[in-house]
């Protein structure tokens, strides 16, 4: 057994992931975890969510698959949920004891605060449908960068679909195209394709010269079903490219962008029309 390396990362994009609001309940629910530690007369409730933190800080701890799977850690995830609504209870821990607040008065408050949350959740939620994917607004003051790379991972789950519609639309029947990461997206247009090309082209390519075959070769010999390679597809999430990538992403602009939510999250550069950038 050995520590999860993905830890960090993980409870990083939670942070990010997360709204304000809950952001300040969860920061008070962990002083409520601690009070809970060295209360030496626990109730039975008190037992059971304290064991259930455990239990979820163990297994994220020591198990990958609980950070990167979300249907595994559900169930485990409902301790912090416990332990979070502490928040608002009558314990002596409890946000309501921390300011004084009268018990009469504590009701009204709930409600109140239950309003406002309710508004605020609407708020920062429908200007983003029918996507929803959003980032907290204070932890991206301080890792903008890594707010963007999460939006687009969040996006890439939407944005293939949208892409491969718009590429349709301008795709003729004697052209295909190139998708940056995976063969998966090319079965949208042409299913045929990715067949065609690990086991024909690319594989004939690497016996013979030890390599995969550059983008330009592929432009010039790859004609599936009598087709020209017309278009590239590049996936801003995916960070991996060839040098050969880099030159085109650097020296060239993209003819098309494809945009969810304001946000450019697929680019498409016509082969046989490359514009250079600056001109």
């Amino acid at each position: 057994m050995r520590l999860n390396s993905n830890i960090f990362p993980v409870i990083n994009e939670f942070l990010i992931k997360i709204n304000t609001l809950d952001l300040l309940i969860f920061l008070f629910s962990i002083y409520i975890f601690i009070r809970l530690i060295f209360k030496k007369q626990k109730q039975k409730r008190e037992k059971f969510i304290l064991y259930l933190v455990f239990l979820f800080l163990f297994t994220t701890l020591f198990f990958e698959s609980v950070g990167l799977l979300f249907r595994v850690a559900i169930p485990l995830l409902l301790s912090i949920v416990f332990l979070m609504g502490l928040v608002f209870s009558h314990k002596e821990y409890s946000i309501f004891k921390l300011f004084k607040i009268p018990i009469e008065k504590r009701k009204k408050i709930f409600f109140i605060f239950l309003i406002i949350y309710i508004l605020y959740s609407a708020l920062i939620t429908v200007p983003h449908s029918p996507y929803y994917f959003r980032s907290n607004e204070i932890i991206c003051i301080f890792e903008r960068e890594q707010c963007d790379q999460i939006l687009l991972e969040d996006f890439n789950l939407v944005a293939t679909k949208q892409t491969m519609k718009f590429l349709g639309s301008i795709l003729k029947e004697n052209e295909t195209y190139r998708y940056q990461e995976g063969e998966a997206p090319q079965i949208y247009l042409r299913p045929n394709d990715p067949m065609i090309y690990y086991q024909l082209f690319d594989l004939n390519l690497n016996k013979q010269l030890g390599r995969s075959p550059t983008l330009a070769e592929q432009v010039q010999y790859f004609h599936p079903e009598g087709r020209d390679l017309r278009y590239y597809v590049e996936n801003r999430w995916y960070g991996t490219n060839t040098e050969e990538i880099e030159i085109l992403k650097k020296e060239y602009q993209p003819n098309y962008i494809v945009k969810l939510d304001n946000k450019d999250v697929m680019r498409i550069y016509d082969l046989f029309n490359l514009t250079k950038k600056g001109f």
